[in-house]
């Protein structure tokens, strides 16, 4: 029953996210990005791996195109978020193929240093970046309700925003 209902939050959780995508014209990398990361994490929360593998390729693949991912990075920074992007590149890569919760919690917290550092060279996204003091790891949600995706859903509520 338990996996059923994670399986039934994932999706609920992945079709809010994915309204996104509703605006006019096709979403750009970084939206793609942020869409299966959200997802991710959403997984995390309910303490389940299905669909991380999937998710993460798909971050995988809109980072492929380095310029394409946002192009309000300014002339000067582009050096550094390509090098940021090929580190997302790579830790989604790792984080296809994990086979286990601790696995995808640790892998996920390396994508989100790199998320996190590619939000602060654009002006892309408007996620929230939270730090959890508990597990020494920040990630990126939608403002709201903290959901930290690295503990135990009873501590959920464990984090505290970063300054922008």
């Amino acid at each position: 029953m338990k996996r059923i209902t994670s399986i039934a939050v994932i999706v609920v959780s992945a079709l809010f996210v994915g309204l996104a995508f509703c605006e006019p014209g096709e979403p750009t990398a970084y939206q793609r990005v942020h869409h299966h990361y959200e997802a991710i994490r959403q997984a995390l929360l309910q303490e389940t791996i299905e669909g991380i593998d999937v998710c993460a390729s798909e971050i995988r693949k809109a980072s492929e195109d380095v310029d394409s991912l946002d192009d309000s990075i300014e002339p000067e920074q582009k050096a550094v978020s390509k090098k940021v992007v090929a580190d997302i590149h790579g830790a989604a890569d790792r984080l296809a193929r994990v086979t286990s919760l601790v696995e995808a919690r640790e892998g996920f917290g390396i994508l989100s240093e790199h998320l996190i550092r590619y939000q602060q060279l654009s002006s892309a996204g408007d996620s929230l970046a939270v730090y959890c003091s508990m597990v020494k790891k920040s990630w990126l949600q939608p403002q709201g309700e903290i959901g930290n995706p690295y503990v135990e859903p009873s501590m959920a509520s464990c984090g505290e925003p970063l300054s922008k």
